[in-house]
């Protein structure tokens, strides 16, 4: 025991451990200036995407495959503000965190299928006072099903089925850029509305264990006395506030 009390009484007397201490709270000062330059980095990084984001309007572009990808800037937003910038209601969000979880991009998108020129192929079946023409039409991803009746120069169409199959590729790029691709060359994508979870703003940490120094008063617990000096100790931080 009197040999750790010399080894710590020699240790606060010598000219290295003030180094020491030195050395550390100049190393802490660098490292928090680091994290402070990084934060604000990434909220400048931020803002300069949401500007884009703003401004952006939906692009489309040919792939080699010949299908047409829409692509649009994404918002960088907080969960609080997800429900509003992705354009649906809170109780909706809530509804969707409930089935899926945690939601980090979430995108709303508006698109219609349009088909034009189309030959119909039809069955015609008279009788004394009407005529009525079948029609049935399907390829790799549209079907229409229906008859058309003429009766006493009036005629009306009826529709039986009219579907439309689709695949949708969407993602997300590390440049925040979403994108759409349908399979189906029929169909249009007119609208992207959306945002993704900011990763960039860490949640305040209300408890931290690590090491500490600096200088300022304690109590010798071998002299019996109080002092001031440089210190290093290790433990346990609480921020309430």
């Amino acid at each position: 025991m009197n040999k750790i009390k010399e080894f710590i009484n020699k240790l606060r007397s010598s000219k290295m451990m003030h180094i020491l201490i030195i050395i550390i709270l100049l190393g802490s000062c660098i490292y928090g200036s680091l994290i402070t330059r990084d934060y604000y980095r990434r909220q400048a990084q931020i803002s300069e995407t949401n500007y884009k984001a703003a401004l952006d309007s939906l692009r489309y572009y040919k792939l080699k495959t010949g299908q047409t990808a829409s692509e649009k800037t994404l918002y960088i937003t907080t969960e609080k503000n997800m429900p509003q910038a992705a354009g649906i209601s809170k109780d909706e969000y809530k509804e969707l965190k409930k089935t899926l979880g945690d939601i980090n991009t979430l995108a709303r998108t508006t698109s219609q299928a349009s088909i034009s020129n189309i030959d119909l192929p039809t069955t015609q079946t008279k009788s004394p006072d009407s005529t009525r023409l079948d029609f049935r039409w399907a390829d790799k991803w549209n079907s229409i099903n229906g008859y058309s009746v003429s009766k006493n120069d009036l005629a009306y169409t009826h529709i039986d089925s009219f579907k439309v199959n689709t695949a949708m590729k969407i993602g997300l790029t590390k440049d925040n850029q979403f994108f759409v691709i349908p399979d189906n060359p029929y169909i249009h994508v007119s609208n992207i509305q959306g945002a993704s979870l900011s990763t960039y703003l860490p949640k305040k940490k209300r408890f931290s264990i690590g090491f500490s120094a600096g200088y300022g008063g304690f109590y010798d617990i071998t002299r019996k006395n109080i002092g001031t000096g440089p210190y290093i100790g290790f433990g346990m931080n609480i921020i309430l506030f």
